[in-house]
């Protein structure tokens, strides 16, 4: 396995790119997040505070190691992912239009600070990003050419918002049963996301280790600058995945947090026995969520479930847990609802559901990788397979150039993951 120190600059991004859909009533959408970016390492500075994390390059994957607080988290990828979180974020607010028509930086600042709740972990992290970024570049570092002034804390907050104004088109399956060679689920989730020039350079697999005792490790899919997830796998074996389903469904009574955040503190909380669908499903009735979601939850053994989850708190307090069908040793998840409201034609649902429903049986990861990217389009950014009984993750990220799923995939151990940055806090 190629395993190298990462020490490079990624070279800055076209502005080009067009959103993948539509999202309904984007000023109020704007409030939602999908904490996901990442940055690259840069000069010689010496970081000031403890760094609780190291970044590696094996097999062309970007890896993120964390352990510690909050606030070490953040100042660890800020230092480390520097000029790619400056980079991804520059860009990001240049085409704030591309996100939202008509909601420029200043309005979906002011819309963030009164509709979103946000915690003072959320806060912390974004806090030792900033500080991160300062001691890796110095003051000029923080400079951005498109607000006109230093970035803060509020910007990284507002920057993970920014994936819930444009709609992701994004696909999972998960299969179990009959349906695979061993009786343990596979796992497979497509995220489609437009921008792919923007967002291909700040792709990186972050894997945390947790020193708390209510709080598990996890390792995800995301990008520079992520404080929310989209994609993770928590240290008991249960996978989360974030769908789009249709904006803002509800007038929100209050306060709605993230779903990056959200899903960052689910995943966190899970556990991989029992009902976990259920566990999940009992956890997002206390979350008032910013944006209409489906959420995959897939244990490490028996079946997956999808959580159709919005701001309609009326209607089984904001969250209906679509089990399989009965006989069904399998679930596909897309970008509508199927149970807590009609479902519509999907030709990215009906590809993974087809051949499940005929029969089809998984041995491995590849196998699973044949079938998810049945589902792939040209804004995939990142494609994963997960395969727990083997402790295996394939995955692939884009290029500025090419979709994740035209990229040679490659494959971990998460399980030996785990294991390193575990022995980072034990060394402590």
């Amino acid at each position: 396995m190629q395993h190298n120190r990462e020490n490079g600059d990624e070279s800055p991004h076209s502005k080009e790119g067009r959103s993948l859909m539509i999202v309904r009533r984007p000023a109020l959408a704007v409030v939602a997040l999908v904490g996901l970016l990442a940055g690259a390492s840069c000069s010689s500075a010496r970081a000031v505070e403890k760094l609780a994390g190291r970044l590696e390059t094996r097999q062309g994957v970007s890896i993120l190691f964390l352990h510690g607080t909050p606030r070490e988290n953040g100042y660890a990828q800020g230092y480390l992912l520097a000029k790619r979180v400056t980079v991804l974020f520059e860009n990001a607010f240049e085409r704030i239009g591309d996100f939202a028509a008509g909601v420029n930086y200043e309005q979906l600042s002011r819309l963030t600070q009164v509709i979103l709740k946000t915690s003072e972990r959320e806060r912390a992290e974004a806090e030792g990003i900033i500080a991160g970024i300062r001691d890796r570049l110095g003051p000029d570092g923080l400079k951005s050419k498109a607000l006109g002034r230093e970035l803060s804390a509020d910007d990284v907050l507002n920057a993970n918002a920014l994936p819930d104004l444009g709609r992701m088109g994004c696909s999972s399956f998960a299969a179990w049963g009959s349906r695979t060679a061993d009786g343990g689920p596979i796992v497979g989730r497509n995220l489609d996301y437009f921008g792919r020039e923007v967002f291909s350079g700040a792709h990186v697999l972050v894997v945390r280790a947790s020193t708390e005792p209510n709080r598990r490790g996890w390792v995800a899919l995301n990008f520079a600058g992520g404080i929310g997830v989209g994609t993770v796998i928590n240290d008991a074996g249960t996978m989360v995945a974030t769908h789009d389903s249709g904006g803002l469904r509800a007038m929100p009574a209050g306060q709605m947090r993230c779903r990056g955040f959200i899903v960052r503190d689910l995943v966190e909380s899970l556990s991989g026995s029992g009902d976990v669908p259920d566990q999940a499903a009992r956890f997002c009735r206390r979350e008032p969520t910013s944006f209409a979601t489906n959420l995959l939850i897939a244990p490490p053994s028996g079946p997956a479930g999808v959580l159709e989850y919005d701001q309609d708190v009326a209607n089984q307090q904001g969250v209906t847990l679509r089990r399989p069908a009965k006989g069904e040793d399998w679930i596909v998840v897309t970008n509508h609802y199927r149970d807590r409201a009609a479902p519509y034609e999907c030709p990215r649902y009906e590809s993974l559901a087809e051949p499940l429903a005929a029969g089809r049986k998984l041995a491995s990861t590849a196998d699973g990788w044949d079938l998810i990217t049945r589902a792939s389009r040209d804004g995939t950014l990142q494609t994963v397979v997960y395969q727990p009984s083997m402790h295996k993750i394939l995955l692939s990220f884009s290029t500025a150039t090419t979709p994740a799923h035209k990229v040679k995939p490659v494959e971990f151990d998460i399980e030996e993951l785990y294991k390193e940055a575990k022995a980072a806090t034990d060394a402590e």
